[in-house]
């Protein structure tokens, strides 16, 4: 394991590039890998020259010796570099990963290959839509092909929507969507006549989603439906694809439907210039209405209002008034915001909760399952998922208000956004920021932490021992395994092993960060 990610580091940025008369360790590397990079290194110390070809071919051949391995973890993490090098050379490797008989594999190899946009990789997606035994598989390829807008990307969602049965029909409107040629345009319009709330409900929706406002008289005409979840989402398209020919019926719809068919009118009427319908949004979400909350982002003037359902004791009206005044750039937000990202009893996460229509969507506070089962897993990972998505929407407010949130979270128990949060002092890169993060390398307590700003330092060329520290932790890690896909150990099978030091998972992503560097 520990060679297969050297071979990614060396794919991706040629770290140890030497030069001349290396054809022997062309013929190492297969058989004796970490013996044929310590004879580059030993080269390039006596020529101080880079051959960055040699050094391309030699990591190739390590990812394609990984990819024919038994085991899947060690095809898995071959696939991940293979993608990641962003080579053509790599393709065979991911083509490989997609003829596998393990669905992740091919899940992974297919990830990487839509990123492609050559003729290859179009072939190897249409083999995939037509071929895997795996329904996840073939939807993913279906979903890549007519994003790419490929030629026959209509005929394979076609062959696979009718081969599945009926329930599956939802799924398939935001395929035609994105596809956009003659056929697709055609499937999606019967779509929307279908006798299926649901699947007319999702058509419309993805109509939004990929702007086609060529169907929006078709959308008019459906916003008069008695389907309630039919109506909510005509009177958001209406809004959404700017439809100023819709406001009376806009006003029918705000003044007679129910409450979720209300907002989304009112919000539409907002979008399209009614600027009084702000006042109606207010009202109703002082009633206590998630929807209604979240309904004000993007409504200058109402900060005032979300700061005062900040303090309800409504939980879930709570939580989306925060989230909400933070889409305004409000720092009012940050001293209730630490408290959502920061949850100390390791119970508590979120997950987005749709509206009947699908228009409309709030975030809902929700007790997780335990961390022991796959679903409690799954939990989290959402929970964070939206937690790093907070984080990023707060680095908007201003700068010292969310060097606040930062150092909250640095000082807290759970590093789970550090990765996150190093990215975002990356890209910011102003003098507290920079201060802040010569603090962190300095701090004692949390290597990953401390790893982390070094590593940042080091990439933003700041003067200081942060490259001999970086490459003082890739060779700690070294010597042992580097790399590990699976989550970390829990608690009780941690039991003798050292707090302080960075867990599997950690060293894994640590690790790839370092990859993209230039070490």
């Amino acid at each position: 394991m520990r060679s297969i990610a050297l071979g990614i580091v060396l794919l991706t940025h040629s770290a140890f590039a030497v030069e001349n008369s290396l054809g022997h360790c062309l013929y190492l590397i297969k058989q004796r890998p970490q013996k044929a990079i310590e004879l580059y290194r030993q080269r390039y110390r006596e020529t101080e020259e880079h051959d960055y070809e040699i050094v391309r071919t030699m990591a190739t051949l390590l990812l394609q010796k990984a990819s024919e391995a038994e085991d899947l973890e060690t095809r898995m993490l071959a696939t991940y570099g293979a993608g990641l090098s962003a080579s053509n050379i790599a393709f065979s490797i991911l083509e490989k990963s997609v003829e596998s008989s393990d669905p992740n594999l091919q899940l992974v190899g297919i990830f990487f290959l839509a990123q492609m946009h050559d003729d290859p990789s179009r072939r190897a997606l249409e083999k995939a839509a037509t071929s895997s035994p795996f329904l996840s598989t073939r939807a993913e390829a279906c979903y890549h092909l007519a994003r790419r807008q490929e030629m026959h990307a209509a005929s394979y969602i076609h062959a696979l929507m009718s081969y599945l049965p009926p329930f599956f029909r939802p799924f398939f409107p935001q395929f035609f969507a994105a596809s956009g040629s003659k056929e697709s345009n055609a499937a999606l319009r019967q779509l929307l006549q279908d006798t299926n709330a649901l699947v007319r409900v999702q058509s419309i929706l993805s109509v939004v989603q990929h702007q086609r406002d060529d169907f929006l008289p078709l959308i008019r005409r459906k916003a008069s439906q008695r389907n309630l979840a039919e109506m909510e989402a005509c009177a958001y398209a209406l809004g959404a694809l700017a439809d100023t020919a819709s406001a009376p019926i806009l006003e029918m719809l705000a003044n007679r439907s129910p409450m979720n068919v209300r907002i989304a009118a009112l919000k539409s009427l907002y979008l399209l210039g009614d600027q009084s319908k702000a006042k109606d949004l207010e009202l109703l979400a002082l009633s206590h209405n998630a929807f209604a909350v979240q309904a004000l982002v993007g409504v200058p003037g109402t900060e005032d209002t979300l700061y005062e359902l900040v303090h309800t004791k409504n939980r879930q009206v709570h939580a989306n008034a925060v989230i909400a005044l933070l889409a305004q750039k409000d720092p009012r937000a940050c001293p209730q915001l630490i408290p959502l990202l920061i949850d100390k009893s390791k119970d508590l996460g979120f997950r987005m909760q749709s509206s009947i229509g699908g228009a409309q969507s709030i975030l809902k506070v929700v007790t997780l399952r335990p961390e022991s089962t796959e679903e409690g897993k799954k939990d989290r990972l959402v929970s964070n998922m939206i937690k790093e998505k907070l984080l990023r929407s707060a680095m908007h407010l201003p700068q010292t208000h969310f060097l606040s949130v930062i150092r909250a979270l640095l000082k807290s128990a759970d590093k789970t956004f550090v990765p996150c949060i190093m990215g975002l002092l990356k890209n910011l890169r102003t003098e507290p920021v920079l201060t802040l993060l010569k603090e962190q390398a300095e701090a004692l307590g949390s290597p990953l932490v401390r790893n982390y700003a070094n590593l940042i330092l080091f990439a933003l060329q700041e003067p200081g021992p942060y490259k001999e520290r970086v490459y003082t932790w890739l060779n700690t890690i070294a010597k042992g395994e580097t790399v590990e896909i699976h989550p970390p150990l829990s608690l009780a099978e941690r039991q003798g092993i050292d707090h302080y030091g960075l867990s599997a998972k950690e060293k894994s992503q640590l690790l790839l960060d370092t990859c993209k560097e230039k070490l």
